[in-house]
């Protein structure tokens, strides 16, 4: 039985962070911009090429 295959992107330069892959350098800047434009969390984090549990862990740990 053949698995299913999985989504792709819908293309873009942005790739989303998985964990064997290391963070994007910059992605507080993008994330922080786009947050602010769109007060939205899960795209901010998609747009800065992050997962969102990452933005939550850097605000409680980095203050």
């Amino acid at each position: 039985m053949a698995k299913p295959e999985t989504p792709q992107s819908s293309g873009g330069s942005k790739a989303r962070v998985t964990k064997d892959q290391s963070t994007p350098r910059h992605w507080r800047t993008r994330f922080i911009e786009h947050l602010a434009e769109t007060s939205n969390v899960l795209k901010a984090a998609d747009h800065a090429g992050i997962m969102p549990y990452q933005a939550y862990h850097a605000r409680r740990n980095e203050p």
